[in-house]
């Protein structure tokens, strides 16, 4: 730089982004080498310890969780193993397309000759019916009825980290977003993120009254970060967080929902509550 009696360095500093160029006291943009002295410096964006005590209190909750759900395992082990010996080798196949299961068939909870996954989930459409079917009446009921009943219970105990904590003083909607994304994320393995910057967009586009229920979801998916086109299951978390109907076999991708009597709900629905609770 000695050739150069005078110059000017500039930078554009940001939180992830250095811009930088050298100029002439005419403020034309010199050359080093026969290259433009400008260009930028990218970097990750500094995470706050927040942040990362939030992901470090993540990994040790799904830690406690994984050896409640093994110690449940082997309580239940061998009492289920008389009755279905793969049983729990197909809870843990579900995820798994028919081909790269240990067992090759479609199910993914029960497989006996006269009673499969379609008659569980016409019998028990969510969770919380099999756990109302379990405490009604006296009658001996499935032992494996009883560990997903108690494995639920277990995986969605809620946490008591907060008891001073009032739902009325929650107004910051970064907050209740981040805790909502974090739990898609936790329970459904579901991960989304909103484009940069978008997040005040996406906090006025769910209270704009004049809105319809589905020019919501329209704009939500338009502003969705993806690398694609956004897929089923996202749509519909997206759909329900406007009020709109969704079905069930989108929302946890699992086709045999789509057989149920009840087989989609929108949070909108003012009888919601009350169906659920018949």
């Amino acid at each position: 730089m000695k050739k150069f009696e005078n110059y000017y360095l500039g930078l554009d500093i940001g939180t992830s982004s250095i811009g930088w160029a050298v100029t002439n006291s005419q403020y034309d943009i010199l050359k080093f080498n026969g290259k433009y002295m400008w260009g930028t410096r990218l970097f990750p964006e500094a995470n706050t310890a927040q942040e990362r005590r939030i992901h470090r209190s993540s990994r040790r909750r799904l830690k406690r969780r994984k050896e409640r759900i093994q110690i449940l395992q082997m309580l239940f082990d061998k009492e289920i193993a008389k009755i279905d010996s793969g049983f729990f080798q197909r809870l843990k196949d579900s995820k798994y397309y028919k081909e790269d299961k240990t067992e090759k068939q479609t199910n993914s909870i029960f497989h006996d000759k006269d009673y499969s996954d379609k008659e569980y989930h016409q019998d028990f459409p969510t969770i919380y019916h099999l756990r109302k079917f379990l405490l009604e009446g006296n009658k001996p009921k499935d032992i494996r009825f009883v560990y997903l009943a108690l494995h639920h219970i277990l995986t969605h105990r809620g946490h008591f980290l907060f008891p001073d904590m009032e739902v009325s003083n929650v107004t910051e909607f970064s907050n209740i977003f981040s805790e909502l994304k974090q739990y898609l994320y936790d329970e459904m393995d579901l991960d989304f993120e909103w484009k940069n910057g978008k997040l005040n967009e996406v906090e006025n586009i769910l209270k704009d009254r004049n809105l319809a229920k589905s020019e919501k979801e329209k704009k939500l998916c338009g502003i969705i970060e993806l690398e694609g086109k956004i897929d089923n299951q996202r749509k519909a978390m997206i759909g329900m967080m406007c009020g709109c109907k969704k079905k069930f076999s989108d929302l946890f991708q699992n086709e045999n929902y789509r057989e149920l009597e009840i087989s989609s709900f929108s949070f909108a629905d003012s009888s919601y509550e009350e169906k659920e609770m018949n």
